[in-house]
This record gives C-alpha cells, sequence and structure tokens, in this order.
C-alpha cells in the first residue's frame, strides 16, 4: 500500500480524547491517532462521512489545539464508528 499521508501520524496515548461539536451536542472522542493535518478517533454511537465538526485535541503533548474540519472516511467496528478526520483549521494554544 502507498502511503499517501504528508505528515507523521502519532499513536495517541491510552487517555487521549478529543472533545467535539458533532449533530448539535458535545461528544467526547477516544483519539487512536493524530497529526497536524487530521486524526483517527471512535465515535459513540454513529457519524457520517462528510459530516463537519469543531473541537478540541492535543496533537502534541501539552498543547491543545481547536479544530475545524470533517469526517472523510467511517468504519464500523464493534458496533462503534471508527472515523478518519482531516483538519480544515488549526488553531494551537499552549498553557506553557
Amino acid at each position: 500500500m502507498i502511503e499517501k499521508r504528508k505528515a507523521e501520524r502519532r499513536v495517541a496515548q491510552l487517555d487521549s480524547s478529543a472533545v467535539v461539536v458533532y449533530g448539535g451536542a458535545w461528544k467526547v472522542l477516544s483519539v487512536i491517532d493524530v497529526s497536524p493535518g487530521g486524526m483517527k478517533a471512535i465515535f459513540p454511537g454513529s457519524v457520517e462521512a462528510g459530516a463537519a465538526l469543531v473541537g478540541k485535541v492535543a496533537i502534541f503533548p501539552g498543547i491543545d489545539s481547536y479544530i475545524s474540519g470533517k469526517v472523510v472516511r467511517v468504519k464500523k467496528v464493534n458496533g462503534v464508528s471508527e472515523a478518519a478526520i482531516k483538519f480544515e483549521k488549526v488553531r494551537m494554544h499552549s498553557f506553557f
């Protein structure tokens, strides 16, 4: 398989999560991996490809990133939705 990603993906730490607004409600996602260009995460319930979302995720440890993006791919795994999300805008904020 040819790698098409432009940025290195980092495997998320065990407690990594993202908080996003999707479908008019706040959702907490379990992050599988993340890069400056996007992330893969597990959605509680279902989500559709093409869905827009905004939220907060730690792309780099200790730095919260406020993102907007859209779901580009969804795969059902054991009753949950594993989604690939492409970031359209990223704004980083460090507390250090």
